[in-house]
């Protein structure tokens, strides 16, 4: 189970195609992505949610002014699963950061 987590956090991670320093380590099962206005965080819900993933929007006070998501990937998730949660999210990487938990 813990070789199919991580293989499946590499799997949603490799959609944000980064591979430079400060780039997520694939080993961790979570992923933090972080709009930069509430208006780009609810474009990527939208996006999300159309594609049946259902996204949590994380909106602490000091957070980013648009919140942030934090995805958790489970050894559980299908691979149609994360293929919705890695083609989506490719779609915004060169635009929103994605951050270590």
């Amino acid at each position: 189970m813990r070789a199919r987590l991580r293989a499946h956090a590499a799997r949603v991670k490799s959609g944000w195609m980064l591979r430079e320093e400060g780039a997520p380590d694939d080993s961790v099962p979570i992923l933090a992505v972080w709009p930069p206005t509430l208006s780009d965080a609810q474009r990527v819900r939208r996006a999300l949610l159309q594609r049946g993933v259902h996204p949590p929007l994380i909106r602490y006070p000091g957070s980013p002014p648009g919140g942030y998501f934090r995805f958790a990937v489970s050894s559980e998730h299908t691979p149609d699963q994360l293929e919705a949660l890695r083609e989506t999210l490719a779609r915004f990487a060169a635009k929103f950061p994605a951050q270590e938990p």
